[in-house]
């Protein structure tokens, strides 16, 4: 029974399910504070996406690496179950376009931008010095581009959803939102670049690799209070969700914050992956609460 839980929970969390549900849980977190009515072709769209992108960044590698150590646990289950993981993804990406091409129009156009970032991000597509290279691999920039991949299907994806004007998803609220959760993705994405410290070294010049574990942590501290301001300033200022949203964020910000501060490249896959990954999860619970 205990080796079957352990199979169970090793597919749900490394076959990126727990990841995708963050990005729903995300959504659901900007329908509650602009009282936003979605269609549930959008949440479709953003949890299969987020499973098919996720898993198209690692399934090369799960068929080309013939092993690895055992430490990398994550890397081992994906080439002990490269064909499954593969089959799902396929499924994953087929409901993710079909679901695409049911969003609004404007929903479409802006699901376009980010879909382009991740591609991009996962396989080579400029040509840097003679060689084609992924954006996660130029100084530094792999972690932006996910906040900013992030921020947008959170935060201005569901905005156009909902709205049949163009004026009111690019308003100030919505924009500060977006700042406010890509910073917030920004300062839990740290911790992961922490993990990777010992494999990307010089390979990669991340921001632990140029700023240490100490600064880094630092930076991810700060990103995450300037969040809280800045959700102090849509909920609060604008009147978007009101004082009680804002003291669940600043309530659950303890949480992450208390993860960023305790990360180093020794933590086990789990800490990273279930507990930072979660943070989304628990902003749900904590917002649908006070709503």
């Amino acid at each position: 029974m205990k080796k079957r839980l352990k199979a169970v929970f090793d597919f749900y969390l490394y076959s990126n399910i727990h990841i995708a549900l963050g990005a729903v849980a995300m959504v659901l977190v900007s329908q509650l504070i602009f009282n936003y009515h979605l269609r549930a072709e959008l949440f479709v769209f953003v949890f299969c996406g987020t499973f098919f992108l996720y898993n198209l960044q690692r399934l090369p590698a799960a068929f080309t690496v013939k092993s690895i150590e055992s430490e990398f646990s994550r890397h081992k289950w994906n080439i002990d179950h490269k064909k499954f993981l593969a089959i799902t993804s396929v499924i994953a990406g087929i409901a993710a376009g079909w679901s695409f091409f049911e969003l609004y129009r404007r929903s479409q156009v802006v699901a376009l931008f980010p879909a382009f970032l991740s591609f991009a991000y996962a396989f080579p597509f400029i040509k840097i010095k003679g060689r084609w290279r992924r954006l996660r691999e130029i100084e530094v920039l792999k972690i932006f581009i996910v906040a900013i991949v992030w921020g947008i299907i959170c935060t201005i994806l569901p905005a156009a959803a909902n709205d049949t004007t163009f004026h009111f998803w690019l308003a100030a609220p919505v924009i500060l939102w977006f700042v406010a959760c890509s910073l917030m993705i920004f300062s839990i994405t740290i911790p992961f670049d922490i993990r990777d410290l010992h494999y990307d070294g010089e390979k990669l010049r991340t921001i632990p690799v140029l700023l240490g574990v100490r600064g880094s942590i630092y930076l991810a501290l700060a990103a995450l209070f300037a969040s809280v301001l800045l959700v102090g300033v849509v909920t609060i200022y604008y009147n978007h969700g009101g004082i009680y949203v804002f003291l669940g964020y600043f309530t659950w910000s303890i949480f992450p914050g208390m993860l960023i501060m305790k990360s180093t490249p020794q933590r086990r896959e789990f800490y990273f992956s279930f507990l930072i990954d979660g943070v989304m999860l628990l902003l749900l619970a904590m917002i649908w609460l006070v709503k």
